[in-house]
């Protein structure tokens, strides 16, 4: 459930840094990788709770400390 929603967040600010890339043609393809890097980062972090910063746990609560 999780993994889905963020691999859907991913795409939709995909898709919105790359209709922003087209109005500034320059920097289509800086735009293009960094977000498809940001998208590889989050999924690997979707499938991976244990790197996960430790206040946030898998649940999505703060961890008791």
């Amino acid at each position: 459930m999780l993994e889905t929603l963020v691999i859907a967040i991913s795409i939709v600010v995909f898709e919105k840094q790359k209709s922003k890339a087209k109005e500034r043609s320059k920097r289509v393809v800086y735009n293009y990788s960094t977000i498809r890097s940001t998208a590889f980062g989050l999924s690997i972090l979707a499938s991976n709770p244990s790197l996960w910063p430790p206040i946030i746990g898998p649940s999505g609560k703060a961890r008791n400390f």
